[in-house]
This record gives structure tokens, sequence and C-alpha cells, in this order.
């Protein structure tokens, strides 16, 4: 009874979290990073705390994991307030577009944020599969790290979440990103959906490895023929194809170590490199609608040296 309402938290804190990178995407000004970690950083804090509960039930469990979270809280709030005085203090008003963040730290904010979204994902899928197995949180897939984590990450509270991040910040930046990248964001997308290691009954086992591999191979047909066309792309996108069709390899690997030996460690890791890939140019979207184009037998990923 209790697993419809997980799934409903579940997709709502996917739903926060694509919107909240929607908010961030390629911005620079400080008020509106700090705002987003704010939403990212309680998230975890209220994840982190519901670990805590599961490890300690009892009244000193919900003390502890209060205090986490108004921890956390009042530490965050901290910067948000900081650029708020002073703003009012120098022009008198409160404003989003004064202070912004330099350029060189840029890539540790996105970085944040990556990081961010990824472990609040990973929290999330081991609160609720210890909760939906009834099994203490530090005995999830026997209590191995590595299993725990590959197990985590291969689950349906970790994939199908994520497929619905992926799209709906897809969605939300539309206008931002050329079309031929929402059409890769749909391989991505059905990969993470069509994971084999999601949901542990045979029928889906079978009809999932078909598909992914399907999809897979339906990508890497379009990467061809893209580059057999010869137009000029951008060369951060063929950068972008360049490295999926990588990553779909190893996860290509990782579902036949995963078929032949039952270990997920490698698909799971292909998971989260594929979404980490996406989520860079969710954060920094104008990189693949800069001018600068060029064709693809002039880059040296593509040629055989």
């Amino acid at each position: 009874m209790l697993e419809p309402f997980l799934w409903m938290a579940a997709v709502g804190m996917g739903l926060l979290t694509a919107y909240t990178l929607a908010y961030v995407s390629d911005t620079d000004r400080a008020l509106e990073v700090y705002l987003g970690v704010f939403v990212l950083g309680m998230m975890a804090a209220m994840l982190g705390g519901g670990l805590i509960y599961l490890a300690h039930p009892g009244v000193s469990g919900i003390e502890t994991a209060i205090w986490l979270n108004m921890g956390v809280m009042g530490f965050l709030t901290v910067p948000i307030i900081r650029v708020l005085v002073k703003t009012a203090l120098e022009r008198g008003e409160l404003t989003l577009y004064v202070y912004t963040i330099p350029y060189r730290y840029l890539w540790l904010i996105r970085t944040l944020f990556i990081g961010l979204v990824l472990f609040n994902e990973l929290l999330m899928g081991w609160a609720f599969i210890a909760v939906t197995q009834g099994v203490p949180i530090f005995s999830v897939e026997g209590g191995s790290l590595i299993r725990a984590f590959s197990g985590i990450a291969g689950s349906d509270w970790f994939v199908f979440i994520m497929a619905v991040e992926m799209a709906f910040s897809a969605y939300l930046i539309r206008r931002l990103i050329p079309k031929s990248f929402l059409l890769v964001v749909l391989f991505q997308v059905a990969t993470m959906i069509f994971s084999p290691t999601a949901i542990g009954v045979n029928y889906w086992r079978e009809i999932s490895v078909v598909v992914d591999g399907l999809v897979m191979a339906g990508f890497m047909l379009y990467v061809f023929l893209k580059l057999y066309r010869g137009g000029p792309l951008n060369r951060n996108f063929t950068s972008y194809l360049y490295t999926l069709v990588l990553i779909y390899a190893f996860m290509m690997i990782g579902i036949l170590v995963w078929v032949t030996t039952s270990s997920e460690l490698l698909f799971s890791l292909s998971l989260l490199a594929q979404m980490v890939l996406y989520f860079r140019v969710e954060l920094e979207p104008s990189t693949f609608t800069a001018r600068e184009k060029r064709s693809w037998l002039l880059d040296a990923k593509w040629s055989f040296q």
C-alpha cells in the first residue's frame, strides 16, 4: 500500500529536480545559483533524514533527522540572505540580476549541481528500496557496498525517475537546444526506461535486453547517417555523440556481463555516465547553439590515425 505513495513522491522529486536544473540552465547569476543549490540541498537533507530514521527508528532518529534538516537549511540560507542584503544595501532594492558567479568558477558550480542530483537519486533509491523490501538500510543487496551501489543505480527507483528528469528537463529547455539534440535525448530516455536491471522479472529481462539493444543500435545508425551526410556540425554536439557512442558500447558490454555473471556494476556505471553527459548540456545548452561548426571529417575524434 505504501509503494504508490513512494512513486508519487519520487516522480514529484524528479520533476522538481528537472525544473531546478532548467531554472539554473546557462545562468551565472549568484542568487539563482544559490536558490538551485538550496532546493537540491534540502532534498538531499530530507532523504538523508529519512535514511537516518530507517537506521534508527524512534524518537532519537526523528530528532536527528530534524536537526540535520534544520542545519542544512540554515547553512544554505546564508548565501541567499547575503546576496539579498548586499543588493539591498548597495542598490536600495532586491533584484536577481546584480551579482554573478565568476566565469572561472562556473564549472565547479555545474559539477556541484550534477553531483547533488545523482547523490539525491541514489539516496532516494537506497531509502525506497529498503522500505519496499522491508530490509535495514545497511542490508540492501546483502550489505555489500558495491552490490548496493549497483543495485540502487540499476533499480527502477533510479532509472525510471532519471528518465523522467531527463525528458522533462529537455522539454523545459527545448527552445535553447537544437532539435537534433532532442532526438538524441529520446534515445537516451529510451535506454533508461528499458534498462534490463530495473524490474526483476523474467519477461522484463527478455524484452528489455532486446529493446535496449535495438535502441542503442538505432542511435548508432542515426549517428552514422548524420556523419555520412557530411554536413557541418556543432563541435560540442559531435563530441557529445562521440562520447555517447562510447558509453553505449560499455553499456552493451555491461548488459552482457550482467546476463552472464549477474554483476550490474558496469551497466550501472554506464547509466551514470550518460546522465552526467546529459546534465552537462542541460546546465549549459548554449554550447550546442554556438556558431562554430565544422565538418566531422576535420575532427580528429572520428579519424583513424
